[in-house]
């Protein structure tokens, strides 16, 4: 369990132990993003380094959001564990709504449909999330950022750590290991956010230019201005918008193989240099199967 420098840690680990997990204690440096390739560092290390560990854990400062890694280290997108949730919880809830934000894959819409449940997609952003859930009296809530918001056997609230115990419950009922059951799941090629620094003024030129130029320049794409930008094509999509906590664009892509996803973000990096835009790290990193 980490939670970098927040308080959720030590809650969260003791609500472990009273459940009878053996638990090793992390203290990252500094205040974790969950959905950030920096909140795994020291947990998939951990992870790795401990033969017995079966799961990995990271908290936000205020234990409202949750990333996970599973027994070999690997990270576990948030969508991917909000499939594994979808299933228990529409177990007992038959056609109930299951929400989660534009962030989230293509396959988990589908996932929710084929266990019985309805779909329902909101912006990105937790308020919204928190809203369209109300809304609607979704069953189950979720982000990409890691936000979980449980309405059936809890308080319709966001609660990464009653999200832990709710994942463990699952998980412990399988004779499978935790990466084995995530293995299971829908995969695709993904990419956790890449963020680009900007300071603010930079971010509202590049967001104005980015929305005025889309349906342009990606003709016969499916274009959604919701939340920032999200182009959807037949092989995968890609979004970028402005970060929530911090001046930055954030990205992130998903794609149906490797090529593909080369593909979509080489085609998302004509479009920020024709638009003269300065976002050109984030198109060099890694993406991650899963």
């Amino acid at each position: 369990v980490d939670s970098g420098a927040g308080v959720a840690g030590s809650v969260a680990s003791a609500m472990l132990r009273t459940l009878g997990c053996e638990v090793v204690e992390l203290r990252s440096e500094s205040m974790l993003d969950p959905g950030t390739e920096n909140a795994l560092t020291h947990l998939s290390a951990q992870v790795k380094e401990d033969e017995e560990a079966e799961l990995g854990l990271a908290f936000d400062g205020d234990g409202d959001r949750l990333v996970v890694v599973d027994a070999r280290g690997n990270w576990v997108p948030a969508d991917q564990v909000l499939m594994l949730l979808a299933t228990d919880v529409l177990s007992r809830e038959p056609g109930g709504d299951v929400a989660f934000d534009l962030e989230c894959g293509r396959h988990l819409a589908h996932h929710i449909v084929q266990n019985g449940g309805r779909p329902v997609v909101a912006p990105v952003g937790f308020c919204q999330l928190q809203a369209k859930a109300a809304e609607t009296g979704a069953v189950l809530a979720g982000g990409f950022s890691g936000h979980m918001i449980f309405r059936e056997r809890w308080f319709g609230i966001d609660d990464a750590i009653y999200g832990a115990a709710r994942l463990l419950e699952i998980l412990s009922a399988e004779p499978l290991t935790s990466d084995e059951v995530f293995a299971e799941l829908p995969q695709s090629v993904s990419t956790p956010y890449l963020d680009v620094d900007l300071d603010s003024k930079e971010i509202t030129n590049a967001m104005r230019i980015l929305q005025a130029t889309a349906d342009k320049f990606f003709d016969g794409a499916k274009v959604d201005t919701t939340s920032g930008v999200r182009i959807d094509f037949a092989n995968g999509w890609g979004i970028v918008r402005p970060a929530g906590c911090r001046p930055a664009l954030r990205l992130r892509f998903e794609a149906d193989d490797r090529a593909a996803m080369e593909q979509i973000r080489s085609r998302f990096q004509e479009w920020f240099e024709t638009c003269e835009l300065p976002v050109t790290s984030p198109l060099a990193m890694e993406a991650s199967d899963g």
